[in-house]
């Protein structure tokens, strides 16, 4: 997928933190049908929420 990309000049975001938009807004801005909906998130983040 690496080389592909380098060959299309296309960005490939693989922090999922940063992909997913949890380092790019505040943590209670995610009133969204995905957020209700990201289990996975949730076990990964719920832990560290202050």
């Amino acid at each position: 997928m690496v080389p592909y990309c380098e060959e299309e000049n296309i960005v490939l975001t693989s922090y999922s933190a940063l992909a997913s938009g949890r380092i790019s807004g505040k943590p209670d801005e995610g009133d969204t049908k995905r957020a209700a909906e990201d289990t996975y998130a949730k076990f990964k983040y719920e832990a560290t929420k202050e």
